[in-house]
């Protein structure tokens, strides 16, 4: 808990964590911490109190740094940093953005615009790490990166504090790593370190009682922000109304998600991919019925631990897999998939004496090179538009990584026609590459007409199409 000897009488509750999350944050035994979720929780505050109290336990050896993704959001800690700090005997040294503490301690501030400038820090030791809004950086990359900081050899209890609200390009990860697969508060064992806990504890505007006290119309404020999902997000802390996603108004899960169903072996079938080795690659199955409605049926999702990491697989590793998937398919029912559409980089050589085609050819998967001239992307997002407001696509709800990313997908902020390339797109791009192919219609099954020269046998004759048609 926080020292108070070093307090001013005059503001002991600016220094005093509040009950409820922000004791609850100080007290957590685990070593990674989500700390927020809505606005006004006293997300910023709660973290440098936290970090106050882990100095106060290890004065001498506490080596500290808080991150924020741009210079001018730093700047707003720094701020803050200067109304608390000098009451613990923080002196902050302007030119390193250093804080320094009267036994030895000291904490950097620092902007990391770049998820590779986390490689910057690989040679330097902390025991306490803060991501202020970590939701502004679109991968969990330099998390991983700067958790291999945490280390010392005084035995000091490593932290990692993160903050953050719904929204913005990191909203899928954070969602995955923190909100999804736990209740709040629940201790999540890290399966690839051992010994290391992570957890979620939720802060609202509710629990910063200090704020509304003194700001009693905030929120009132926040109630009229804007549309009803930013206001659930920024009021209510939910993580499933996402302000600022590029299907926001079109995207309804009672109209576009679907139990699974035998699909009728009459429809026309086929696939798509994004392919990804760091990243992850997407394979989705999709069927298309007498009416040209599109119906995905099956994925194949290539994700490593994390929601923006590949599993590292060769090409003839994924063909295998989706012969297997498709192995019923085209042995009991006879069904060939044509004219499926990957991303045309699988055609490069790079060098390489097989293109990832080649490899994926030899294994009798074949594809199609989709289409990636100009204005492809937009194109194709408002076709994903255009079958989700008119009803011609919905997705099986078994595709659970498809219904993870692509409905919460943001809008690109400086081009809004298009999805925020930083975000979690694969499966966004492989449906995007299958709505934009050039799909022939499913032809319904001839009825067999025996009585030759009767009425039935003229029309049927009549209806036969003379060549295919495409929607």
């Amino acid at each position: 808990m926080v020292s108070m000897s070093r307090a001013s009488a005059e503001t002991p509750e600016q220094i005093r964590p509040q009950p409820g999350p922000q004791s609850a944050l100080l007290a957590c035994p685990a070593q990674e911490i989500f700390f927020g979720g809505a606005r006004g929780g006293g997300k910023s505050h709660g973290m440098m109190l936290d970090w106050i109290s882990h100095m106060a336990k290890y004065p001498r050896y506490a080596r500290g740094i808080i991150f924020r993704r741009t210079y001018p959001e730093l700047s707003n800690i720094i701020d803050e940093a200067l109304e608390l700090m000098p009451k613990f005997g923080g002196q902050y040294m302007y030119t390193q953005k250093t804080w320094h503490f009267p036994g030895g301690a000291s904490l950097k501030l620092r902007q990391l615009e770049r998820d590779s400038d986390a490689t910057r820090y690989q040679g330097h030791q902390y025991t306490y790490i803060g991501l202020d809004e970590a939701g502004s950086w679109s991968s969990p990359e330099p998390l991983w990166k700067l958790k291999a900081t945490l280390r010392n050899a005084h035995g000091i209890p490593s932290r990692m504090v993160l903050t953050g609200n719904p929204g913005g390009v990191g909203q899928t990860w954070l969602k995955d790593r923190y909100i999804s697969h736990a209740d709040p508060y629940e201790l999540v064992a890290d399966k690839d370190d051992d010994g290391w806990y992570r957890t979620y504890i939720p802060s609202k505007v509710w629990d910063n009682q200090i704020l509304l006290q003194s700001d009693p119309s905030y929120i009132n404020r926040l109630r009229q922000v804007g549309n009803d999902a930013l206001v659930r997000a920024w009021l209510e802390g939910d993580w499933d109304a996402v302000p600022g996603m590029y299907l926001e108004g079109v995207w309804d899960r009672d109209r576009h998600v679907v139990d699974p169903f035998e699909i009728p072996p009459e429809w026309r079938r086929f696939r798509s991919m994004d392919w990804g080795f760091a990243a992850p690659y997407s394979v989705n199955w999709w069927a298309q019925d007498f009416d040209g409605k599109l119906y995905m049926y099956r994925e194949l999702y290539g994700r490593g631990p994390n929601i923006g990491e590949g599993t590292r697989e060769e090409a003839d590793t994924v063909a295998k897999k989706i012969l297997e998937l498709e192995s019923r398919e085209r042995e009991v029912l006879g069904i060939k998939f044509r004219n499926s559409p990957a991303d045309s980089a699988i055609w490069m050589n790079d060098g390489r004496f097989k293109s990832i085609n080649d490899i994926f050819a030899e294994h009798g998967v074949r594809w199609v090179p989709a289409a990636k001239g100009p204005g492809s992307r937009i194109n194709g997002a408002q076709e994903i538009v255009s079958r989700l407001r008119d009803d011609t696509m919905v997705i099986f709800s078994t595709c659970k990584n498809w219904l993870e990313t692509v409905p919460s997908i943001p809008a690109d902020k400086t081009h809004p026609e298009d999805v925020d390339d930083e975000s979690v797109d694969h499966a966004w791009d492989s449906t995007r590459y299958a709505v934009m192919s050039r799909q022939a219609k499913s032809r319904r099954p001839e009825k067999e007409v025996s009585d030759v020269g009767t009425f039935d046998w003229v029309a049927h004759d009549a209806k036969q199409p003379s060549e295919e048609t495409y929607y």
